[in-house]
């Protein structure tokens, strides 16, 4: 027989959380994250223009040879690096998966929106079929919350594809440099084997100035498309809870 010490005993109670509690505490959490994510990746453009800033200043190491008899040491590290990181092909493909995801979240968001906007239509024909007879809380008064959530979610989507687009025009104006240094082969070949840059110091100088220009911008652009893929994957699961929340206040609506 077991012996149970009273004195040890506590109310279970204590340690369960309501339902809605436990879903608010997990929304909180998870707009705290957005909002990190967000604020880094602020810092991180910041970052990014500093370094752009230094690398205007100083593109290429001085000490370098650029007389087009071999191609610059510095250039073999970036080149190196970037293939590393996957070269243009993980840009390009971080940059592709970018409208997919954008599509996702619009679709959850646009979904949400279209059920409130039915459940009001629907209540508006029954307030005027049944006139006082009808007397359910007006759609209005219970769904402004969910409103505001929704279009501030729109506002943030608009904002990112503003985002998005800048970075696919800086891909554009840097395409030609990060393909030169995603083919270390073709970089050898245009300053050992080229007789107008091998001939043409302030050629050779262009073009080593162009590519490091490009090797900082592969850098940007690789950690602007990480944080913007980051971004929208965090945002998927709180449209969805959005979503979930407005299809069970529609269904109780209709019951």
């Amino acid at each position: 027989m077991f012996l149970v010490n009273l004195d040890q005993r506590f109310d279970f109670c204590e340690k369960i959380l309501l339902v809605p509690i436990y879903v608010d505490l997990n929304d909180f959490e998870s707009r705290k994250t957005l909002i990190m994510n967000m604020d880094v990746g602020r810092l991180g453009k910041q970052r990014m223009f500093m370094n752009g800033a230094f690398a205007s200043v100083n593109l290429i190491d001085s000490q370098e040879d650029l007389t087009g008899i071999q191609t610059p040491k510095s250039l073999i590290e970036k080149t190196q690096q970037i293939k590393s990181m996957g070269g243009i092909q993980y840009l390009e493909t971080l940059l592709n998966d970018l409208p997919t995801l954008l599509q996702r979240n619009r679709e959850i968001l646009n979904e949400s929106i279209r059920l409130l906007d039915d459940e009001e239509n629907s209540d508006h024909q029954l307030r005027e079929q049944f006139k006082e007879r009808w007397t359910m809380t007006p759609s209005e008064d219970l769904t402004k919350p969910m409103k505001d959530e929704a279009m501030k979610y729109k506002t943030i989507l608009d904002t990112a594809v503003n985002a998005d687009k800048i970075i696919r025009n800086k891909y554009n104006a840097n395409k030609n440099a990060i393909t030169l240094l995603s083919n270390p082969a073709e970089i050898n070949r245009k300053f050992c084997q080229d007789k107008e840059i091998r001939q043409c110091g302030a050629k050779s100088e262009q073009l080593a100035k162009n590519l490091v220009s490009g090797f900082h911008m592969f850098m940007e652009l690789i950690d602007n498309l990480e944080e913007e893929t980051k971004f929208y994957k965090d945002l998927t699961p709180l449209l969805l809870r959005l979503q979930n929340k407005i299809s069970d206040f529609c269904q109780k609506r209709m019951t």
